[in-house]
């Protein structure tokens, strides 16, 4: 398979939607933050004791693994005005797109891993929930 010569134009509508997906997975990642925190910082629900108070250990990696999606994220936003200050050069577009293909990878794989641990985190708690006696 040959590949295509470069294009400039093409190049920088391609790395504009690249782009803005990576802005929404960002915001969903701040959105699932700020409801992890909210719902953590909130005084309307019944919190285990005991032993049990150790599933919130879980929530320490989860925010972590959020922040590196985040990091990412802005690494994607970095690598698209680098290219767009270089004026487009061919050069700058494989740079781009070598640092674009990892972090996209890196977001995207980050932001599933801590949905993952946010999922044991709210099994635990439902588990905690509706097994233990909170009375």
């Amino acid at each position: 398979m040959q590949v295509p010569p470069y294009e400039p134009t093409g190049f920088a509508e391609a790395l504009k939607s690249v782009v803005e997906g990576s802005g929404t997975l960002t915001e969903w990642t701040v959105w699932t933050i700020g409801g992890t925190l909210a719902v953590l910082l909130s005084t309307s629900y019944v919190k285990p004791k005991g032993a049990w108070k150790g599933m919130y250990l879980l929530i320490l990696p989860t925010l972590v693994l959020f922040g590196v999606a985040l990091v990412e994220g802005f690494r994607i936003r970095q690598a698209q005005m680098a290219f767009l200050l270089r004026k487009g050069t061919e050069q700058a577009a494989t740079e781009a797109l070598q640092v674009i293909n990892k972090a996209i990878a890196y977001q995207l794989d980050f932001y599933f891993y801590g949905i993952v641990l946010l999922g044991v985190w709210l099994t635990a708690y439902m588990f905690w929930w509706v097994f233990v006696d909170t009375t």
